[in-house]
C-alpha cells in the first residue's frame, strides 16, 4: 500500500493520488496509509491554529468526500492510537513553542530581570546564604527552566509554567516584602501570569 508522509511546518505541494515521492529535509513525524491520512485532514488542520501547521498530503483530488463530519479539533479518539499519539505531540510543541517566546521575554525583561538575576542558579555559598536550602526547599531559575523546555523535557505547557513560577516564588519566598529581588519577582510572576493565560486558554480549547 503507498504511504502518505505527515510533516510537520513545510508544506508541500499537493501530490497525485498516493504518487510515492521523495520529501524534502525536515522532521518526518509519522508514516501512515493514504486511507488513514484522508482521516485526520481535518483535526491536523484545526491544529495550526495555535500555531502549528503541519503539512498532509492529499490521499486523492477529492479528498473531502473521505473525510467524516465527526473528526474535529475536539474529537479525534476514533483515529488509530499511533495518530492519536502525533496530534498530542503536536499540540504539546505548540503549546512548548509558545511558552519559550514567553520565557525569552521574562529573562530579557528590561525593568525586572536587566542584570539576569533570576537566569542562573542562586549561588547561596558565593553570597553566605547558609539557611537558603533550609528555605527553599526546591531550587529553580530561568535558566535550568530553558534548558529543560529546549531538551523538550516537558510533557505539558503546565509544566513548565509550574517551574517558572517556583523562580519567582522561591525568591519572594526566601527574601522579605521590602526587599529588590522580591519585588522584581513579584512584578515578573505577574507578568507571567497575565501573558500565560492566553497560552492555557488557547490550548484548554483543543483538548
Amino acid at each position: 500500500q503507498s504511504e502518505l508522509v505527515l510533516l510537520n511546518k513545510n508544506i508541500l505541494p499537493k501530490q497525485p493520488p498516493c504518487t510515492p515521492f521523495t520529501p524534502p529535509a525536515s522532521p518526518v513525524r509519522s508514516v501512515v496509509s493514504c486511507d488513514d491520512g484522508a482521516q485526520i485532514m481535518k483535526e491536523l488542520t484545526a491544529i495550526g491554529d495555535v500555531g502549528v501547521i503541519p503539512a498532509v498530503l492529499a490521499a486523492n483530488d477529492n479528498q473531502d468526500s473521505h473525510i467524516p463530519d465527526v473528526i474535529t479539533s475536539t474529537d479525534y479518539s476514533s483515529l488509530p492510537q499511533n495518530l492519536q499519539l502525533h496530534v498530542n505531540a503536536l499540540r504539546i510543541e505548540a503549546s512548548l513553542g509558545a511558552m519559550k517566546q514567553l520565557l525569552a521575554r521574562l529573562m530579557s525583561h528590561l525593568a525586572h530581570n536587566r542584570k539576569g538575576t533570576f537566569n542562573e542558579p542562586v549561588d547561596y555559598k558565593a553570597f553566605g546564604l547558609v539557611d537558603y536550602l533550609t528555605v527553599v526547599k526546591h531550587p529553580m531559575d530561568l535558566g535550568t527552566v530553558k534548558k529543560t523546555l529546549y531538551s523538550n523535557s516537558y510533557l505539558s505547557h503546565e509544566h513548565a509554567a509550574d517551574d517558572i513560577r517556583l523562580v519567582f516564588r522561591n525568591a519572594m519566598l526566601y527574601n522579605p516584602p521590602s526587599h529588590p529581588v522580591h519585588e522584581a519577582a513579584n512584578h515578573l510572576l505577574e507578568y507571567f501570569e497575565s501573558n500565560y493565560t492566553t497560552i492555557a486558554n488557547t490550548n484548554s480549547d483543543r483538548k
